[in-house]
């Protein structure tokens, strides 16, 4: 379980890196969230490998 201020690190992050939708964001499971955090994550680091 993710706790409430994980949720919102993982929101911003999304919004301002990928300008996500925060409302869908927020409406969003834990493990979707979670999932889809580290797939940006990633994609990100990949991208300042290049």
């Amino acid at each position: 379980m993710v706790s409430i201020q994980e949720r919102e690190n993982m929101i911003q992050f999304l919004v301002n890196y990928f300008g996500g939708d925060p409302i869908q964001l927020e409406q969003m499971n834990d493990h979707t969230l979670e999932n889809t955090y580290e797939f940006a994550y990633k994609r990100i680091e990949m991208e300042n490998e290049l």
